[in-house]
């Protein structure tokens, strides 16, 4: 698979995901939103949006391991620190 696929992917997954994490916000569930959070900073990753993926990782991490979501607080660290060390 070609990178610029990998890209419009990535990019088609981000227009998905905004609109699941609408339904999310508006169903106010928590774990939901960590989820879609840690999968829309996975994306945001892939098409290099570094600021905004840290932002989205944060937010899983934070929720993660307030609403003892192990998994997705684990994933979204490693991410997280991944996106830290390409930014330096």
């Amino acid at each position: 698979m070609s990178c610029r696929s990998i890209r419009w992917r990535a990019q088609r997954g981000l227009e998905l995901i905004a609109e699941v994490r609408g339904a999310a916000e508006g169903l106010r569930y928590a774990p939901l939103i960590a989820e879609v959070a840690l999968i829309d900073g996975s994306l945001l990753v892939a098409v290099a949006r570094a600021d905004d993926a840290e932002d989205a990782l944060n937010l899983a991490l934070r929720s993660g391991l307030v609403l003892g979501l192990d998994a997705v607080a684990a994933e979204a660290a490693a991410k997280r620190i991944f996106v830290i060390g390409e930014e330096q």
